[in-house]
């Protein structure tokens, strides 16, 4: 059987160590899964489809919940310590997951059609092409030649379809 571990907690740092709190610049850098976007989905009348679909609307704004938590938790500058621009304990950037995710749609796809048990769970191209797509993208960001995000240029609303309303002019999603 294949199992993903998972993690019990979006947010991974609550606290700083003593050691990074000098007069050095701190930046915290946070991939993001998805979008952020739960998507609008017909639910079937059903206990365990409406229990299914809550879950996963839980689980969508318990991730977002984490991005404020952190952003907010970066705002705070402490007694004491030097903090950078905006009097921010840190500077937060973000990764996004989604444009790897589109382009791989079509591997997704001819799972679905091939009837491959578990969807993109047990998908190998699919899986495959987010694995190279994760890789080239890390690439960009490290080269420089694409953006990180702030933020603002994440979908934090409420909307379930908010990826989809983004500001086309930025377009931090493609």
């Amino acid at each position: 059987m294949w199992v993903d571990g998972g993690t019990r907690r979006h947010l991974f740092i609550t606290q700083p160590p003593p050691e990074a709190m000098g007069g050095t610049t701190r930046r915290l850098y946070s991939i993001v899964h998805g979008d952020l976007s739960a998507g609008e989905e017909k639910v079937r009348n059903g206990v365990l489809q409406i229990a299914e679909r809550t879950s996963a609307l839980l689980n969508d704004e318990s991730l977002k919940d984490s991005i404020r938590l952190q952003e907010d938790f970066a705002s705070q500058c402490p007694a004491g310590v030097q903090c950078g621009p905006g009097g921010r304990l840190f500077e937060s950037r973000y990764a996004s997951g989604a444009r790897a995710a589109t382009a791989c749609a079509p591997k997704l796809e001819e799972c679905s059609k091939a009837d491959v048990s578990g969807g993109d769970t047990y998908c190998k191209a699919y899986l495959g092409c987010l694995a190279d797509g994760g890789y080239e993208d890390g690439k960009a960001y490290a080269k420089g030649t694409r953006d990180w995000l702030s933020a603002k240029d994440l979908c934090l609303r409420t909307d379930p379809n908010c990826g989809q309303n983004m500001n086309a002019r930025r377009r931090p999603y493609q």
